[in-house]
């Protein structure tokens, strides 16, 4: 955690870990991220930088997972799309509706994206409940990070 402005343009890499259980400089005990996992945390911000187009770290996420070199990006997005999933498409009951077209499917997650990025949890899950089954929104995942990078045949880990 940061307590100040930093120039993004100097960060060199990016992942996710856990905060510290025991304190939170920000908000001592009270602090409600001091449960979260960094997927969770992780989820959130990706959901925020790809619902609103925002490409400021872009280039230390394209940097291939050192574990993994195949993966064209960081073990930072696995972590990411691991909790944008868990969040909001873990339950293929939740999608309920008959979106299913690229371009309006693509409308739909990015708002649910941007929405659960600015922590409405709630309604990004009404706009998912939109689309026709959880394989379209697993589809639709893939092709907005394929979009955002610009790069192809991105997908998601299972």
């Amino acid at each position: 955690m940061i307590d100040g402005d930093l120039d993004l343009s100097d960060c060199n890499s990016f992942e996710f870990i856990s905060h510290n259980s025991d304190i939170c400089r920000l908000n001592g005990s009270d602090c409600p991220d001091k449960s979260a996992s960094p997927s969770r945390t992780g989820g959130r911000l990706l959901s925020f930088l790809l619902g609103n187009s925002l490409h400021s770290i872009d280039h230390v996420l394209k940097v291939p997972s050192p574990f993994n070199p195949k993966r064209k990006l960081s073990d930072a997005v696995d972590t990411g799309i691991d909790g944008i999933r868990r969040s909001l498409g873990s339950k293929s009951s939740r999608f309920t509706g008959c979106i299913k077209s690229e371009e309006s499917r693509k409308a739909v997650l990015r708002g649910a994206l941007a929405l659960y990025g600015a922590d409405q949890k709630a309604s990004a899950l009404e706009l998912c409940a939109l689309l026709k089954s959880e394989e379209i929104f697993e589809t639709t995942l893939e092709e907005i990070i394929n979009d955002h990078f610009d790069i192809s045949g991105w997908i998601c880990e299972e």
